[in-house]
């Protein structure tokens, strides 16, 4: 009897079913984050509104 009621709470833990289609989406977001991220550097140092401690 203990093990019929274990058997309705198992389930895969197969998390891998297309991992390379997630793995370039997180590349993709990795990388835009980055390029706009030294893009905005680069403005607000050239721009001068960044915090700069002297």
């Amino acid at each position: 009897m203990k093990n019929d009621s274990r058997i309705q709470w198992e389930h895969s833990h197969n998390f891998g079913i297309d991992s390379k289609l997630h793995e370039n989406k997180v590349k993709l977001v990795f990388w835009l984050t980055t390029v706009i991220m030294v893009l905005e550097i680069t403005a607000g140092t050239w721009s001068g509104s960044m915090c700069v401690f002297r």
